[in-house]
């Protein structure tokens, strides 16, 4: 009897946890979550790795894993910081840079994630399934940049 009480509540009870991620970045708040985590991307670059470049013109490469609609922003943007911060003068050819200095981003984009505790849907012969009962549930929208 304790066994099918275990299971019953254990079916009644079912912890969640889902992601969706979005081909593009519509609306102002994906597009302010992504140029957020842009700029904490670049604010988090290390001051050791390229003092040392100070006052020198550098050629700054960007890889991406899909290049999208975003990649042109994040890289100005990087040059942005370089100099800056930095005193670093980004050019934008190869020839006559005293550097080149290649950046690979693992991950660029918004993601939004849910978990929680839900009445799992149960089908309805005739009738179709009953969606499931949220008892308990948190949404995070939020935007990811990895270099």
């Amino acid at each position: 009897m304790r066994l099918f009480i275990l299971l019953a509540t254990s079916l009644l009870f079912c912890s969640c946890s889902t992601r969706q991620v979005h081909d593009k970045f519509v609306g102002a708040t994906s597009q302010r979550l992504l140029s957020y985590s842009i700029d904490h991307a670049m604010e988090a670059l290390p001051n050791d790795d390229f003092e040392k470049l100070k006052g020198k013109t550098v050629f700054v490469r960007c890889h991406y894993l899909d290049p999208g609609d975003t990649s042109d922003y994040t890289t100005r943007r990087l040059e942005m910081e370089l100099k800056s911060r930095f005193n670093i003068s980004p050019i934008y050819t190869n020839d006559g840079a005293d550097f080149v200095l290649d950046f690979f981003f693992n991950a660029l984009a918004t993601d939004n994630d849910s978990f929680g505790f839900e009445l799992p849907s149960f089908p309805i012969p005739g009738v179709g399934a009953l969606p499931a009962i949220s008892v308990v549930n948190f949404d995070f929208y939020h935007g990811i940049t990895e270099l």
